[in-house]
């Protein structure tokens, strides 16, 4: 049988402010079997690429698909696409050695309606009845209930571990943090995800002993007004009272507090 060889390689390289990646084509001719056969075949060639192998000269670009398409007569066309690690310029060649690499953050804000019975103050909005109705059974004043624009965020924050992250996942998902963590007031961050994948470019031969490394993200809520909820009486109508007292506007916290800082070995700084 035929050993496959290289008919002709091709690259493209595109540079963007999110980063580099390559995209290498290779055809191929020689290819055995036939149908998913020969397409396994020709990615898994020996003349392919492996999955997470860096790119010979940009190092820090890893290998993430490859792609073969049946040409026909034994020909194959195998693409081969070479991506950074996810929004860093860590090199994923190495395995990390602890849990704390630096971290890399992004974010993304948009405005949110809220309901509101005050203003930037902190005092109520009220509006009193005019002069004609004053006399009547209504209330003098009453409290209005209005529409603010306020700033929502979602911050994401990726690194290379070393440890498996679930029982961080268990202890920390849909908590709030209980201190400020850099430029953010406490009980404004909700930890409401964290996704990981294993690399598994240097997995020991025994399950048990598993030596890969994971790249994991924390996706935190940003909400400025922290999570608390705010609670307020109304009168059978729906209508808010002129004024509210300690006993009728009240401020439940109801998320479960944590250092996410110390939790999760996270530094919180704003990107540059």
């Amino acid at each position: 049988m035929a050993t496959a060889k290289i008919v002709s390689e091709s690259a493209q390289y595109v540079q963007t402010t999110d980063g580099d990646s390559i995209t290498k084509t290779i055809q191929l001719k020689n290819v055995s079997g036939s149908g998913d056969n020969f397409l396994v075949n020709a990615g898994d060639s020996v003349l392919v690429p492996d999955l997470d192998d860096a790119h010979p000269v940009k190092t820090l670009l890893k290998c993430r698909s490859i792609t073969a398409t049946d040409l026909g007569n034994g020909h194959a066309q195998v693409v081969v696409e070479y991506l950074p690690f996810s929004g860093s310029s860590q090199s994923s060649a190495s395995p990390p050695t602890n849990n704390d690499e630096a971290i890399i953050w992004n974010m993304n804000f948009t405005l949110e309606s809220r309901s509101v019975v005050e203003d930037k103050d902190g005092t109520d909005i009220t509006v009193a009845a005019p002069t004609a109705e004053a006399a009547g059974d209504g209330p003098a004043t009453e409290t209005i209930e209005v529409e603010k624009r306020v700033p929502i965020g979602v911050i994401r924050g990726e690194r290379r571990e070393l440890d498996p992250p679930m029982s961080r996942m268990r202890s920390n998902i849909g908590k709030v943090n209980s201190v400020s963590h850099g430029s953010y007031a406490a009980k404004t961050l909700l930890l409401q995800g964290i996704t990981a994948d294993t690399d598994n470019t240097s997995p020991d031969s025994s399950p048990s002993t598993y030596d890969g490394w994971h790249r994991v993200t924390y996706e935190f809520a940003y909400n400025p007004d922290t999570w608390d909820v705010e609670v307020y009486w109304t009168r059978f109508d729906g209508r808010q009272p002129a004024a509210h007292d300690d006993n009728s506007q009240v401020v439940y916290e109801i998320y479960d507090e944590v250092n996410f800082q110390t939790a999760l070995d996270l530094t919180f700084t704003d990107p540059s």
